[in-house]
């Protein structure tokens, strides 16, 4: 090496013998250059082996290609096919002559509530609101009473006079050829029949069948419009009351929604009717009510339905209720339950465990199956675990999951509580060899908070193509270039 620190000479040794360097003012010079340039040499190494490491990171038996991205979706799902459905919104500012009929429906609707604020305590919802806008004065209402009237009414007042008025709204609908649809609302069946009713949601929770025929769409203001999709149309067929979890059975002739903590409906969806016939959801296909008894303080944590069962995973427990025969079967792991559950074609039931691990639950004898792993997975120095399932693939290899990264605990902790990063990852697991086989470096949405729950990933049903819901916003839509092996 070459030491150009001091004007003095220096001894060093080099293939054992020794030798001596005197500095003078060009040498200086020359020898600060060489240093620069090795400096700059070595960081270019670096880069080169870290860009190879993160390549080697990601790389396995599957890869993925992005195909097609959307910036401004509010929120998307993949049918099984590989089609992209997302739901968006086109506003304009309120005018004053629409700000002043807010105003005055706001008053009048806040005089009401305040004469049944008593009945409000006892209630989830006092009424179930057919617009947005009604849903909004009476959620401010439900916080008044929680927390102060005066603060609430003038937030409330201030949200519904400034939200904007939407203007457009729909479905657009991306096909795997690259196909684009775009299918509009028809913004008096999903607004009002005023303008100024007409204000946009502040989340969107959306379902769809797997034969893609309904499309459930929920906001965060209250109730679930149920929407049939045929040839190049979408028509409001009900809206119900209902919150999530909500979705559809495997077989698409069923549908549940979630009514409050431990409550549920099924309905039967109806059959393929006259497309200029309005069909109201009637009674008689309301099939069955269910109510379970979930213990005070015991949080849901998934709920799915198949074809025969309705299955509601807690903090505790595993609930596999038969709406057929009206039996109830409740299974636990290590005294646990669970955060999540993923359905497959012939009554099986993946299970991720409250530890972080996997559990596999046969409904046809009612018993569960734990694999053998440890609690972590260690992925070139990157721990991954079991939160969100989100798909299996069709030979049951491989799942597919995500995690938050801020909840795993850093090694040699010992005592750990977690702090969420308000993103989640997503990877593959091999399950015949206990470990994962890819990993996304894409920062998709949250998996622990915020309304309700919408998956930041999904797959279709071969597993040819991936679509991400990003956590900085917009979707991207992933080809699979290379399948597990």
């Amino acid at each position: 090496m070459l030491y150009s620190n001091r004007k003095e000479r220096k001894k060093t040794s080099f293939t054992g013998q020794s030798f001596y360097l005197v500095e003078s003012g060009g040498q200086k010079k020359l020898l600060k250059r060489m240093k620069i340039i090795l400096v700059l040499l070595v960081i270019s190494m670096g880069l080169i082996a870290e860009t190879t490491t993160a390549q080697a990171l990601w790389s396995g038996p599957f890869e993925f290609k992005r195909t097609w991205s959307y910036e401004k979706a509010i929120r998307g799902i993949l049918l099984k096919n590989g089609t992209v459905v997302f739901y968006f919104e086109q506003t304009r500012p309120a005018t004053q002559e629409e700000k002043a009929k807010r105003l005055e429906e706001f008053e009048r609707q806040w005089k009401e509530l305040e004469a049944k604020a008593k009945e409000l305590e006892k209630k989830e919802e006092l009424f179930f609101p057919r617009f947005p806008l009604y849903a909004i004065v009476s959620e401010f209402f439900k916080e008044a009473v929680k927390s102060g009237m005066q603060i609430a009414y003038s937030l409330g007042k201030n949200h519904v006079l400034n939200a904007p008025v939407v203007t457009k709204a729909g479905f657009n609908f991306i096909f795997k050829e690259g196909v684009q649809k775009q299918i509009l609302l028809d913004l008096e069946d999903a607004y009002g029949p005023e303008s100024w009713q007409r204000m946009p949601t502040d989340a969107i929770n959306i379902r769809a069948s797997d034969n893609g025929r309904f499309v459930a769409l929920e906001t965060e203001k209250g109730g679930i419009a149920l929407y049939e999709l045929e040839d190049d149309t979408i028509s409001l067929m009900i809206r119900m009351e209902g919150t999530h979890p909500f979705g559809f059975s495997p077989d698409s002739l069923h549908m549940f929604v979630t009514l409050e903590k431990g409550i549920f409906r099924i309905y039967r969806l109806p059959p393929k009717r006259d497309i200029d016939v309005r069909l109201f959801l009637p009674e008689f296909l309301l099939i069955k009510k269910v109510e379970l008894e979930i213990p005070k303080g015991t949080a849901i944590t998934d709920v799915v339905l198949s074809d025969r069962h309705l299955l509601v995973l807690t903090w505790r427990e595993l609930i596999v209720y038969d709406w057929q025969t009206e039996t109830i079967h409740r299974l636990t792991f290590n005294s646990y339950g669970g955060r999540s559950l993923l359905l497959t074609s012939d009554e099986e039931a993946f299970v991720a465990k409250m530890d972080g691990t996997l559990a596999k639950v046969d409904l046809k004898e009612m018993r569960s199956y734990d694999f053998k792993m440890d609690r972590f997975d260690l992925l070139n120095r990157h721990r991954v675990y079991f939160h969100k399932l989100v798909s299996i693939s069709l030979d049951k290899r491989f799942i597919a999951a995500l995690y938050d990264p801020g909840l795993i605990p850093p090694e040699g902790t010992k005592s750990w509580s977690g702090s969420t990063t308000d993103e989640s990852r997503l990877f593959i697991w091999d399950l015949s060899k206990g470990e994962v086989v890819w990993r996304s470096d894409k920062r998709l949405e949250s998996i622990t908070g915020g309304f309700g729950y919408h998956s930041p990933a999904w797959f279709s049903e071969d597993w040819n193509y991936l679509l991400l819901n990003l956590r900085d916003g917009g979707l991207e839509l992933l080809k699979l270039t290379k399948a597990g092996m």
